[in-house]
């Protein structure tokens, strides 16, 4: 009885083992193409211009590149000099920018319509903070929607988190940043509503 007890034990231990491995090659033999897609929510077999998965393809290699350099960096030690000062930020106009002076950068018309801009250091670190709403191709154009993005001071950005969005709580239009004040931006919709959005903290409250 216990030689086939070890044996069962044993067997299930290989099929698990197995069955892990079968998983993790899965993930990591996902055709490029399929992954680029996936990461933007759509499906794997969904079929998008070739413009808009070139563009969604370079944001991509931007991410993994991001990843690939903080892979690289050592793990928090108290045995480390502190981290270095970021120094001064990127070069270019501050506060709030119209249309026509805004950049949208990494952010194409099809996922994002741009109303203005507002850029400004937080923490010694440049912020641009676009505000808009989604584009009519992938989103619905009465949603309000900010997208968030931060450099260092060579203009790279900073992490794979550098771009971000955060959507109002209401169906009701574009956003425009109208204000200041500090860290914060007074913002109207389309519709009439005010919102206020912490840049420091991220976060957006209707009024």
């Amino acid at each position: 009885m216990k030689k086939w007890t070890t044996i069962t034990i044993l067997t299930g231990f290989l099929i698990a083992t197995a069955a892990i491995s079968a998983t993790q090659l899965s993930a990591s033999t996902i055709p490029l193409e399929s992954k680029v897609k996936m990461e933007a929510g759509l499906s794997a077999n969904a079929n998008i211009p070739v413009d808009k998965y070139q563009a969604l393809l370079k944001e991509h290699q931007i991410k993994e590149n991001a990843l690939n350099e903080i892979a690289k960096r050592p793990p928090a030690s108290k045995t480390y000099a502190p981290p270095v000062d970021l120094g001064t930020p990127v070069q270019g106009p501050k506060g709030i920018l119209s249309h026509d002076d805004s950049n949208p950068g990494m952010l194409h018309s099809w996922q994002f319509t741009l109303a203005n801009s507002w850029v400004g250091d937080i923490n010694n670190i440049r912020t641009v903070v676009y505000a808009g709403a989604e584009g009519s191709e992938t989103g619905n154009p009465k949603q309000g929607v900010l997208w968030v993005l931060v450099f260092q001071p060579d203009g790279s950005i900073l992490n794979q988190d550098s771009l971000k969005n955060y959507k109002t709580s209401a169906l009701d239009g574009s956003l425009n940043i109208v204000s200041v004040n500090g860290n914060v931006l007074t913002l109207k919709a389309a519709l009439g509503t005010t919102y206020t959005f912490d840049i420091a903290t991220r976060s957006l409250k209707s009024q």
